[in-house]
């Protein structure tokens, strides 16, 4: 019996566990605002903007790439989307067609242009990408 509990949470700690995400943000185009990142872990929040499990602000220095570990647990998927708030004013700015005038990037680096991924495109397991994750922000017209 006590082995059997051992097993049980033994086997709860690993599914459980918070292994860091080394992420790497690139293609910093100049030296004003800062970086924006928000993590989500499911297509409803990813969509609506909200209820990150992780956001941060990132106030820049260079043009040199970022580099940030992340607390992300277990198996679980995640979708990453960041902006480089140019003008630092809280929010990616937009043209009268919608389109982003500031650089942005997701996970897995996607190349939807005409419209925003969906969380399956930008959905990740951090323990699938061997803990890191390389992320490089682009002008909507390099896309």
């Amino acid at each position: 019996m006590v082995s059997l509990l051992q097993s049980y949470f033994f086997l709860a700690s690993l599914l459980l566990a918070t292994d860091p995400l080394e992420v790497s943000i690139t293609n910093i185009s100049e030296v004003k605002g800062c970086v924006r990142i928000a993590v989500f872990k499911d297509a409803a929040d990813f969509e609506e903007e909200k209820n990150a499990v992780y956001d941060e602000v990132i106030s820049l220095t260079s043009t040199a790439p970022i580099y940030r570990q992340l607390p992300l647990s277990g198996r679980a998927s995640y979708g990453i989307a960041l902006y480089h708030d140019v003008n630092n004013n809280g929010k990616l700015d937009r043209n009268t067609l919608g389109i982003p005038k500031e650089p942005y990037a997701f996970s897995n680096n996607p190349s939807a242009k005409w419209q925003a991924p969906t969380f399956l495109e930008i959905a990740f397991v951090p323990a699938d990408v061997n803990g890191r994750l390389s992320l490089r922000l682009m002008a909507w017209g390099d896309r």
